[in-house]
């Protein structure tokens, strides 16, 4: 008797441990090795992760499992659905062939080339073809059955990973917040020690240069007199400013200016043209926006009658040359066109609002954000420049520049015409009084851009 209750204990441990199985693998994957964390160089208890954030990896996890096996069964499907059309094929060829060879008996020799060059080649292929899908369905039976085994193996492996990751995202989390909480070092900080040292810093920080190190803040005042303070502004003493006095050490850079990277690139001219019946009033008045020779009552011819643009109230220009390809269309239309070189520094001097592509696209962009250096600089940037574009031009050949009221006669350079001038006295004067050039018959003014 104690021998079969020994025997009957020894069968329901091992039906128990077969039924909770699953149950058993899950905890083996639930328990996280002990021994890991204990052999972290950091203390892990303040990043373990709690019960709502491992049962998100095991959802993510189990959907993984369920995804992969689809894929498994769909696979196998597919193999067995060709199988099942080729044996179904060859099945039906067969009958075929048994009433073509009916009829040949009967005296249908039609028959006998149906069987010959038909349903007799068909029946050879499919029985070649039929033992590769039977093949294929055994190989990926048995390849999903090894999977299938591994399964358990790969969604520990995978919990583990996503956990490990979930882990260090938090102890990075809670390394840089207390990073950010830290305080300042305060010899960094302009004026900490002697709050009379900030004070001829402030009109430069308004204008946004760049404090670097500084050491002995204390002392920074005995650096960085009012007097010096003026000479970095009115640039005398170049666009990165450094002081050494002592133990004192002080870095100051200059704010890339509209003019700075005006300078930079390279670029000499913006680009305007206007119907040459313009000509003389543009002279006599400067170039004017829309809005202002109605209200002057100038009478003019206009480039567009429609400003899709819907900004009457800005010159449209453009950076080294014009946008040729809407110029050739104007071309068609009015007879006549002169192109105004200007002076680049209408870019710092005037109202402009930058535009990266044609104006009338953008026509609902807030205007302000528009006229920050930024959106300048954007239309030059790196990211999505042609390596064959000129350095000193825009990536796109249409991008505006808009500016906002008049462009005095001063601002002219150059004036390009593509026919020949019948000049009046008076104009030929204001020619003379601010040294404008004029090129008649040009073919450097309407040229295309090197890249388009």
């Amino acid at each position: 008797m104690e021998l079969i209750f020994f025997i009957a204990v020894i069968i329901a441990v091992w039906a128990y441990s077969s039924l909770s199985s699953d149950s058993d693998d899950h905890e083996i994957i639930k328990r996280r090795s002990s021994k890991n964390a204990n052999n972290s160089e950091t203390d892990s208890s303040s990043h373990e992760l709690t019960e709502l954030e491992e049962n998100e990896i095991y959802r993510q996890v189990n959907l993984e499992s369920a995804n992969r096996q689809k894929r498994r069964r769909s696979n196998l499907t597919k193999f067995e659905d060709d199988l099942l059309d080729g044996e179904k094929s060859l099945q039906a060829l067969k009958d075929r062939l048994t009433q073509l060879e009916e009829k040949y008996l009967n005296g249908d020799y039609k028959a006998h080339r149906e069987i010959r060059y038909v349903v007799g080649p068909a029946i050879e292929q499919s029985k070649k073809t039929i033992p590769g899908l039977a093949a294929a369905v055994k190989k990926v039976t048995a390849e999903n059955q090894s999977n299938e085994e591994r399964e358990l193996e790969t969604q520990k492996a995978r919990f583990k990973s996503l956990s490990n990751s979930a882990v260090e995202k938090k102890r990075k989390e809670k390394r840089r917040l207390k990073i950010k909480t830290e305080p300042k070092r305060k010899e960094k900080e302009i004026g900490v020690e002697d709050a009379s040292a900030s004070a001829p810093l402030e009109p430069l920080e308004k204008e946004g240069w760049q404090l670097g190190a500084v050491r002995k803040t204390d002392k920074i005042e005995k650096v960085l007199s009012a007097k010096n303070v003026e000479k970095i502004r009115e640039g005398q003493l170049g666009k990165t400013v450094r002081f050494n006095k002592g133990s004192s050490n002080l870095r100051l850079t200059r704010p890339v200016s509209i003019k700075d990277f005006v300078e930079d690139r390279g670029i000499k001219k913006l680009v305007h043209f206007s119907p040459s019946a313009n000509l003389n009033s543009i002279l006599a008045n400067g170039l004017l926006p829309r809005t202002a020779l109605n209200e002057k009552g100038i009478t003019y011819t206009p480039t567009d009658s429609h400003r899709f643009d819907r900004r009457e109230d800005g010159l449209s220009l453009s950076v080294e040359f014009t946008n040729h390809k809407m110029l050739a269309g104007k071309k068609k239309e009015i007879p006549g066109f002169s192109v105004f070189f200007l002076k680049p520094s209408i870019l710092w001097e005037k109202d402009c609002a930058f535009f990266r592509t044609n104006a009338a696209s953008m026509s609902n962009a807030d205007l302000a954000s528009l006229k920050s250096p930024e959106k300048l600089y954007l239309m030059f940037d790196a990211s999505t420049r042609d390596v064959n574009c000129p350095y000193n031009c825009p990536n796109d050949l249409q991008a505006e520049i808009m500016v906002f009221g008049r462009i005095e006669t001063k601002y002219v350079k150059e004036i390009h015409t593509d026919h020949k001038l019948n000049l009046p006295e008076r104009a030929a004067a204001i020619l003379d009084q601010y040294g404008i050039k004029v090129i008649q018959n040009s073919a450097v003014a309407f040229a295309n851009r090197p890249d388009w």
